[in-house]
């Protein structure tokens, strides 16, 4: 297709600016609209001396494409402290790297067998949930200890929740590895990289119009960079033909919870990435992110700690601060035995903006990917969910667009 003919792209978060950047950095003519006053969605960084806040994902995970990109709009990735490679699951009052027994740690070996010799068993069976699926192959104890909270830090719900085919199709997809390794991030943070991007954009042309929705979606090729729940909205509303069955899937919610400390000798001592917290140990929150010791410039000797929620248990997106740090506080006083109250806290609520991976899902994108659209789409609803993942799926959009999707 003609590069002057406008593209036009629905969503100005991480997945609608990662789109356009690569449409622009061919040279195509794209609009962006986005229904709020800024862009970036769910990412966004706060910098408030000596802490910088994330409001929602902290981090990427390394590969080359990603490396490329960050070169191109100007941002500095770096990589996670040495101390950061630790990762604790809480187990019978403490933190501990690996909380299972010798005897509960077998079933990883024959696993480990299979995955070498007979993939064709590690097959899950039709509308099977991830939680069957691990029983089946893993045993109960390695699925409650590691898989399931290592899950539930992803994909925001219980295993049971999960249908087990189409996470475990999305975990095969590896992007190519660079020259980092494991999580990285912006040094200013995940809003750097928006605002980066941003940037990139208007400098090569690419209109933004905030505030503003779209009125016909029929006019100039279109790529839908919104959210589940608003793909259901637009389908229900009749204003978006695409298969119904979208109206089945469902989405999840997520709220994080930043304590920021002064000089805490107790949370100082704490080393690892963070710990996860199965649901056997009866604590409200998934887990927690040791800030300091994950990327540099994160706090220097002050603490901050980010504490993951989901609504399975509560409904901790809608309620209010004050009752939400109190619970919060309740999971830090059982981790660490301390009752400090922090100088400094963020809460970042986001309800049914993550896609539940369930069976219902699935079925709706193999209808998606029979049906002939005449649209393309990008989102973590569509069998990748996390960040660089979606670089990658931008990409394939861009090579579909050059081949001739849009005519």
């Amino acid at each position: 297709m003609s590069k002057d003919i406008k593209i036009d792209i629905i969503g100005g978060g991480f997945s609608g600016l990662m789109q356009a950047f690569y449409l622009t950095e061919k040279g195509y003519n794209v609009r962006v609209f986005e229904k709020e006053t800024k862009v970036g969605g769910l990412l966004g960084t706060k910098l408030d001396s000596p802490f910088l806040i994330e409001q929602g994902a902290n981090a990427f995970l390394a590969n080359k494409e990603l490396e490329r990109v960050a070169s191109v709009i100007g941002v500095k990735l770096r990589p996670k402290k040495r101390k950061a490679r630790k990762r604790y699951v809480y187990n019978n009052g403490e933190m501990s790297r690996w909380p299972l027994s010798l005897f509960e740690s077998l079933p990883l070996a024959k696993f480990a067998l299979m995955a070498k010799w007979g993939k064709d068993k590690l097959v899950a069976s039709p509308d099977e949930s991830l939680w069957d699926w691990g029983c089946r192959l893993l045993g109960a104890s390695v699925t409650e200890n590691l898989l399931e909270p290592g899950m539930q830090g992803v994909y925001a719900t219980e295993s049971k929740n999960l249908d087990a085919q189409l996470i475990l199709d999305s975990l095969k997809k590896r992007p190519k590895k660079g020259k980092l390794r494991g999580s990285v991030a912006p040094e200013g943070g995940m809003g750097e990289w928006i605002e980066q991007t941003r940037k990139y954009l208007v400098e090569n042309g690419c209109e933004f119009f905030l505030e503003t929705e779209k009125e016909n979606l029929n006019q100039n090729p279109t790529i839908f960079a919104v959210s589940l729940a608003d793909m259901r909205s637009l389908v229900n509303s009749q204003r978006l033909d695409i298969p119904k069955s979208i109206l089945e899937t469902k989405s999840v919610s997520l709220t994080s919870v930043t304590l920021c400390f002064g000089k805490n000798k107790v949370a100082q001592k704490k080393d690892g990435f963070g710990c996860l917290f199965p649901k056997k140990e009866s604590f409200n929150s998934l887990g927690v992110l040791f800030n300091n010791n994950i990327f540099k410039g994160r706090g220097g000797s002050h603490v901050s700690e980010t504490w993951i929620l989901n609504d399975d248990k509560m409904d901790f997106s809608h309620m209010s601060h004050t009752a939400l740090i109190r619970y919060v506080m309740t999971d830090r006083y059982k981790l660490t035995g301390e009752r400090v109250d922090p100088k400094k806290t963020y809460v970042y609520q986001w309800p049914g903006k993550i896609p539940l991976y369930d069976s219902a899902l699935r079925e709706f994108l193999v209808d998606l990917e029979n049906d002939k659209s005449p649209y393309l789409f990008i989102g973590n609803y569509l069998g990748d969910l996390g960040l660089s993942k979606i670089l990658l799926k931008a990409r394939k959009n861009l090579k579909k667009i050059e081949g001739g999707h849009f005519g």
